[in-house]
């Protein structure tokens, strides 16, 4: 079974209008300097983590991702993901 971590870089690899090959993209990604992410981008992997987990995100919480790991360690954080 696949870690949180694991599921979070695959769906952010699978976005494909990042400035910045899928191979490349790790933890320590930033999303908007490294990969060239906007609100719509964001938007979009939101979606994208509320399918897989089954949870909603809000805007609020949105706003505090800097890297790919603030990401994970939101998801992660989260005790009504559905693993």
């Amino acid at each position: 079974m696949a870690t949180v971590a694991e599921k979070v870089l695959r769906i952010v690899r699978q976005i494909d209008w990042w400035q910045r090959q899928p191979g490349k993209i790790g933890l320590y990604t930033e999303l908007a300097r490294d990969l060239g992410a906007t609100g719509l981008e964001l938007a979009e992997l939101m979606f994208e983590l509320e399918d897989e987990f089954l949870i909603e995100i809000s805007e609020a919480d949105r706003l505090g991702w800097v890297t790919v790991r603030d990401v994970v360690q939101y998801v992660a954080g989260r005790d009504d993901i559905v693993p």
